[in-house]
């Protein structure tokens, strides 16, 4: 069908409304269902800017079948019949005439709920106005690509490496029904992009897939600026094929979206073979060692968690170390380390303690500072939640693994009293907020789930101090967070600098604390709410190995991206691991469930994390053991150069990351019962028969392997931790294979 007419620029409603339906027919009753359409068709650009479809000249086919993973699977063929083709694309689009703004729209690591919620365009590293500091205000979040939540043009533009997985996903609530489409990454013609448009009514919409992605503006820094991109010129005759694949199915809430992901993320770009580097011994010794020789500060008595001789390089609690580091190293019991952690967690609630019963959010040399970036000597007492939070949680981590006599009498006092704060704090309010007042006990800044690992510190505290106050006020919160965050599909706030945009921190630090929830009271509720946050912090992991670009430093070092975690919507990078946990919440949502989906994601972050980690032998921007930095750019957020790009420099967080990993985790995992096995470290494991394994180290280091193998009577009566204690070692030298028995019985001990 030729059209021709009048549309302003970059109008894809416009430009696509005029065309003939050309929906499958595999694809015609489920779409009629949620009031949609789909068609196809090449485009015309001037520069970035969408001129309106191109329907001559061109030789086109759509069709679709039903696939075993009850998608319909839709492959489009264009090509140019007799005039080569300048400043093209081509646009695959579903269309919406019942369109709803209560919609939730998906991309995952991009878009939760569209983004739609109240933006303040700052600079970084950004802070809350003054009319912002109070418990009461809405989601709000920095100029990210966002559906606008007021009235007016609204309209998001998106490459394929702004995401984890090539997707998009609309779940319609008033019909309970939900779409969700796998895209490629790509075709000849260059990168993919997404595009969702509405109309300013809001009564229509489009959701477009376009070959190469095109966008208008372009997400940088932090704010959208217009784009360089640029359309194709294609051949005559030069076919271009593209296939994706959609499923349309009947659920309730975000959360059957979310999950439905869960499962098919990898069903359209499944991920290649894993490559085995670095075992996890000698990856956890390089980061102890690292610990003791770059972090320790010995004039302060403290391990630092950051470069540099600013606040920020000192101590800062929670998040990206304080507190957190020296679980690992007591945990592996070897000096100085060992003694240096005790020494450091004295200093660190000595120097940090504050009259509220928190403790403040960094220190340097006898003086507190604020987390509020410039203002943080000026205002010292403004705290963020989630480090006080996961300060809390791993000072009580601690304190369970040490022998009493190890502990100083005064840590259980300000263990206790922190506890107090929180309880205090939530009673006060019914929530714990972003950023708190440690000298009043009063929140400064409301709302977001900051506090995601609050109830998990609360049950451990209630299990430590027998206090019910404790347990009652973990669930109570962990309730509220579920059902004010986690049933609309997104979760807020959990880095300090982002505002309250949705993040992956806090969705994985309220699946801790539910697994935590679900260990200590045994309630099914907190299983069930579990496997809602496993399924959102699926969305934040990368699903496929993304092509860096040839000559950049991730391209070199022959590292693949399945497994890094995007933080936030904000900072648009992946990175080693989650920031900052082990992910050990998944293997034990793994054993109460035994459904393979929780172990096959955390083989994934727990095996990749490792690919960025620098060697002297394997330099990845730096040539020491141990170096890890933050950076996993797939996007151009930081420019064309940034992409691949590593720096020179090691973030502690990603140490820690590491640390926590090859701590928390076996290297190897053994389902018995279903004679599965997942090789979270980076071995070659396979069951040849029985209980009979075959362990092969391809590294070129030795590896110290621990081997932990369960019946499934064994997960429902054995705790974690003593499971995991009784896993066995195995070691294997550079390239050795050795066959061992599992023994019968509960675990390997």
């Amino acid at each position: 069908m030729n059209v021709h007419f009048q549309i302003k620029a970059n109008d894809w409603i416009s430009s696509l409304g005029g065309l003939t339906s050309e929906t499958p027919r595999a694809l015609v009753q489920p779409l009629k269902a949620l009031g949609a359409s789909f068609v196809g068709t090449a485009c015309r650009y001037e520069g970035a800017m969408l001129r309106g479809a191109d329907e001559t000249g061109w030789t086109k086919s759509i069709e679709a079948k039903s696939d075993r993973d009850r998608s319909i699977c839709v492959t489009a063929r264009f090509r140019p019949n007799a005039v080569r083709k300048v400043s093209s694309g081509l646009a695959l689009a579903f269309r919406f005439d019942s369109w709803d703004e209560a919609n939730y729209v998906f991309v995952p690591g991009a878009l939760y709920a569209g983004n739609r919620f109240r933006c303040r365009p700052v600079e970084y590293a950004p802070k809350f106005p003054t009319e912002d500091r109070r418990p009461d205000i809405p989601v709000t979040i920095t100029d990210v690509p966002r559906l606008s939540n007021v009235a007016g043009p609204s309209e998001v533009e998106l490459r394929t490496s702004s995401m984890t997985c090539p997707s998009f996903g609309v779940y319609f609530p008033k019909l309970r029904k939900a779409l969700l489409v796998l895209v490629p990454d790509r075709t000849d013609l260059g990168q993919n992009g997404i595009v969702i448009q509405e109309s300013d009514d809001r009564r229509h919409a489009v959701v477009v897939l376009t070959s190469p992605g095109i966008r208008r503006l372009r997400y940088g820094g932090m704010h959208l600026e217009p784009s360089s991109d640029q359309a194709a010129n294609i051949e005559v005759g030069h076919e271009i094929s593209l296939t994706f694949r959609a499923y349309l199915f009947d659920t309730d809430g975000p959360k059957g979206l979310l999950d439905r992901f869960m499962r098919v993320r990898k069903n359209l770009l499944p991920a290649k073979a894993k490559e085995c580097v670095t075992p996890y011994s000698f990856a956890l010794d390089s980061e102890i060692a690292l610990q003791n020789r770059m972090r320790w500060f010995k004039p302060g008595g403290y391990f630092k968690n950051g470069n540099g001789d600013s606040p920020f390089g000192h101590i800062q609690l929670g998040w990206v170390g304080g507190l957190m580091s020296t679980y690992p190293m007591l945990t592996a019991r070897t000096e100085p380390g060992f003694h240096r952690s005790l020494v450091s967690i004295d200093t660190t609630l000595k120097r940090l303690s504050a009259p509220s019963g928190f403790l403040y959010g960094m220190y340097r040399d006898g003086v507190v500072y604020g987390d509020n970036f410039e203002d943080n000597l000026k205002e010292p007492e403004i705290a963020m939640v989630r480090k006080n939070g996961d300060g809390l949680y791993y000072l009580l981590k601690q304190l369970a693994i040490l022998k009493p006599n190890e502990i100083r009498p005064e840590w259980d006092v300000v263990a206790r009293r922190w506890a107090d704060a929180f309880v205090s704090l939530w009673r006060r309010y019914r929530q714990f907020g972003q950023l708190v007042n440690v000298k009043t006990g009063a929140i400064d800044v409301g709302g977001s789930t900051a506090g995601a690992i609050v109830p998990a510190a609360l049950a451990l505290a209630s299990e430590r101090y027998h206090d019910a106050d404790y347990i009652e006020v973990a669930q109570e919160s962990a309730r509220m967070m579920a059902k004010r965050d986690l049933d609309k599909g997104y979760t807020t706030g959990g880095p300090g600098e982002i505002l309250q945009c949705p993040d992956s921190e806090s969705a994985f630090a309220l699946l801790e604390s539910m697994v935590v929830l679900f260990e200590v009271t045994k309630k099914t509720e907190w299983l069930n709410r579990a496997k809602e946050a496993a399924a959102l912090c699926s969305s934040w992991v990368m699903a496929y190995d993304f092509p860096f670009p040839p000559g950049s430093e991730l391209a070199r070092a022959k590292v693949r991206s399945t497994g890094a975690v995007w933080a936030s919507v904000q900072n648009k990078h992946a990175a080693p691991g989650i920031c900052s946990a082990s992910g050990d919440s998944l293997i034990k949502l793994y054993r109460a469930t035994g459904d393979p989906v929780y172990l096959d994601l955390l083989e994934d972050i727990a095996h990749g994390i490792l690919e960025f980690m620098s060697r002297h032998d394997r330099p990845i921007g730096s040539n020491q053991d141990g170096f890890v930095n933050e950076r996993v750019n797939t996007s151009d957020w930081e420019g064309d150069s940034g992409v691949g790009a590593v720096g020179d420099s090691s973030v502690s967080w990603c140490e820690l990351a590491i640390m926590l990993t090859c701590t928390d985790l076996p290297g190897v995992y053994v389902d018995l019962d279903r004679h599965r096995v997942w090789c979270l470290d980076h071995v070659h494991a396979r069951l040849i028969r029985g209980r009979t394994i075959a362990l092969t180290n391809p590294t070129s280091l030795p590896a110290k392997v621990r081997i932990l193998a369960e019946e499934r009577r064994s997960t429902e009566s054995v705790a974690w931790q003593s499971a995991l204690a009784g896993a066995r070692v195995l070691e294997l030298a550079p390239g050795e294979t050795k066959t061992i028995v599992l023994p019968a019985g509960e675990t390997t001990h």
